[in-house]
C-alpha cells in the first residue's frame, strides 16, 4: 500500500493520545505525519520525536487557506481532526482524496456539538461513546468509521468519565488505523438521522440547582458539573452562589 500523508489537527489530551498512536513506529511507517495544526505547546510537547512534521500551523486563528496551501505543498491526502476547534468547509474536505476523518468524544449524532460528557450525566445515559466519522461541511455529520463505547457508573462524574473516554478514544483511534489501512479502506456506516446539537453556552445556564430539595437534580447536577477546575453546580441562597460538589470528589469507575 502506498504510504498515506496526513494533515493532523488536535489539541488537548486526547489529541496528544491519538497523534502518540500515530507517531509509533508501526504506523508512521504506513502514515507519514505532514502537517500539525495545534498550539505551541502541544507542538513543543513532541517537539524532536521520529515523525514530528516539520511544518506547522498555529490554531489561534481560523487558518483554513494555510491548511489548503500546506496540503498542497505536502502532497497530504488524507485528514484527521481529533477534537479541534475549527470548521472545515467543504474545499478542505474535498481537498483530502483518502478521507477527511473526525474524533468526535460523544455518541453521533445524540450528542452533536459541546459539552457531551455533562449533558449524558444530565440526562442519565448508562452507556456513552467515542465516535470516529468521515467529516461532512455539517458539524458532526457523516459516515460513522468506529465507535467505542463505555459504562457509566451511577456516582459518574463528568471529570471520572473523561478519563474514560480518554482510554476509549486511544483504542478507538487504533482501530480506525487498521480500518484505514485496509485495502478496501475505511467502512461508511450511514449515521442515522436525528440526534441532537448542544452549542457552546449550553451548559452554563443549567448549573443552578433549581430545586435544592430534589434529590436527583441535586445529585445529577453535581456530578454532571464536577470537572476541577470549572465551575460546579451551584445553588442560590441570600443572593450568593453556593457550590454543590458529590461527596465521592471523583466518580466512580
Amino acid at each position: 500500500m502506498e504510504k498515506l500523508k496526513a494533515a493532523f489537527l488536535g489539541q488537548k489530551a486526547i489529541a496528544a493520545a491519538c497523534l502518540e498512536i500515530l507517531l509509533e513506529e508501526g504506523f508512521r511507517d504506513l502514515v507519514e505525519t505532514a502537517v500539525l495544526v495545534s498550539d505551541p505547546d502541544f507542538r513543543d510537547a513532541f517537539a524532536g520525536r521520529p515523525g514530528v512534521p516539520g511544518l506547522f500551523i498555529p490554531n489561534a486563528g481560523r487558518g483554513t487557506e494555510a491548511l489548503l496551501a500546506a496540503m498542497k505543498a505536502t502532497g497530504a491526502d488524507l485528514l484527521i481532526s481529533v477534537q479541534h476547534p475549527w470548521i472545515l468547509p467543504a474545499v478542505v474536505i474535498e481537498a483530502a482524496p483518502r478521507g477527511a476523518f473526525n474524533l468526535h468524544n460523544a455518541r453521533l449524532p445524540d450528542y452533536r456539538g459541546h459539552g457531551s460528557i455533562s449533558h449524558a450525566i444530565l440526562n442519565g445515559d448508562r452507556t456513552y461513546a467515542t465516535t470516529i466519522h468521515w467529516m461532512a461541511p455539517e458539524v458532526d455529520r457523516g459516515p460513522i468509521v468506529c465507535e467505542r463505547e463505555v459504562q457509566v457508573g451511577p456516582r459518574e462524574t463528568a471529570f471520572s468519565l473523561y478519563g474514560k473516554t480518554l482510554e476509549a478514544s486511544a483504542r478507538n483511534f487504533r482501530d480506525f488505523l487498521s480500518l484505514l489501512l485496509r485495502p478496501q479502506g475505511p467502512p461508511r456506516i450511514p449515521m442515522r438521522e436525528g440526534g441532537r446539537f448542544y452549542g457552546k453556552d449550553s451548559l452554563a445556564p443549567l448549573k443552578l440547582i433549581a430545586d435544592p430539595a430534589d434529590p436527583v437534580e441535586v445529585d445529577r447536577k453535581s456530578r454532571a458539573f464536577h470537572f476541577p477546575p470549572h465551575e460546579p453546580a451551584y445553588i442560590v441562597a441570600g443572593g450568593a452562589k453556593h457550590y454543590v460538589t458529590p461527596a465521592n470528589g471523583g466518580g466512580e469507575a
